[in-house]
């Protein structure tokens, strides 16, 4: 009888082992997977794809996802910018680029109307940003310097923890349309600039109006 609760408790422990085994090699797989996507930017070359749930599972195993049931909110990623002081949430369906990649902004976050022909078109893009700026430098000198006329009926509120301006969406100067939400701290001008492509922009800009409510300084 002995025996047999000792064979018995041997054979649990070995199929827990096995378990645990298989959890760990998964979990290494999944992470590998998104360290060479990440690394080589593979989902960014013209007619590769690698599949939505291969990045979600490989953000998930980083702890890189956010859920916000309340806004509507399954499977954001998040991007934390230490040295710029910023944390920013956004949709899987956006490609995130840094400026290491070479990119003109410090971050560039894109959106692309998918195509069953495979040729995709651009449907919103965000652009982040910091500048330097004088201390006679003001919202409205680096608005009109981006071509958007200032609006009087702007006022500074609560953005992300800091006060900032929200224009809603204007034409600029070259008539596209797009929205801008601008800070001005610590000797510096800070950005988040949305572009929307599609005639019918209403997803996208439901999209920028959580992205925004998401975004926090750190």
């Amino acid at each position: 009888m002995s025996e047999d609760c000792h064979s018995k408790e041997g054979e649990s422990f070995i199929a827990l082992a096995i378990i645990f085994f298989i959890m760990f090699i998964v979990a290494a797989v999944t992470f590998s997977a998104y360290l060479f996507i990440d690394l080589t930017h593979i989902s960014n070359i013209a007619g590769v794809h690698v599949t939505k749930n291969l990045l979600m599972a490989a953000n998930s195993a980083k702890g890189e996802l956010y859920n916000n049931s309340e806004k509507g909110i399954t499977n954001w990623r998040i991007y934390t910018d230490k040295n710029n002081g910023f944390e920013i949430k956004y949709p899987s369906e956006y490609t995130l680029q840094k400026n290491e990649d070479g990119s003109e902004h410090l971050v560039t976050l894109k959106k692309s109307n998918l195509s069953p022909k495979g040729s995709d078109s651009l449907s919103s893009a965000i652009y982040v940003d910091i500048k330097n700026v004088g201390d006679n430098t003001s919202l409205k000198d680096e608005l009109k310097e981006m071509g958007i006329e200032w609006n009087e009926t702007w006022s500074q509120r609560d953005i992300g923890g800091r006060l900032g301006i929200r224009t809603g969406d204007v034409k600029d100067t070259d008539g596209r349309e797009r929205e801008v939400v601008i800070w001005q701290f610590g000797g510096k001008i800070f950005s988040l600039e949305e572009y929307h492509f599609n005639e019918d922009s209403s997803l996208d800009r439901d999209l920028f109006n959580k992205i925004v409510s998401e975004f926090k300084f750190i």
